[in-house]
């Protein structure tokens, strides 16, 4: 994490995620579905402004 408490992701996804464990999961894949491959609920993150 940064100083300033942000993380910088890689824009060459279509969609970035937050499990509940903290980690991050990128995916171009539309239909991904997180708790299906991972077992665990996540936030769908959006670009900051």
């Amino acid at each position: 994490m940064s100083p300033t408490g942000q993380n910088q992701l890689s824009n060459q996804y279509d969609s970035a995620y937050r499990p509940n464990d903290g980690t991050y999961v990128l995916t171009d894949d539309p239909s991904f579905n997180l708790y299906a491959v991972f077992g665990q609920d996540a936030t769908k993150l959006e670009p900051a402004p």
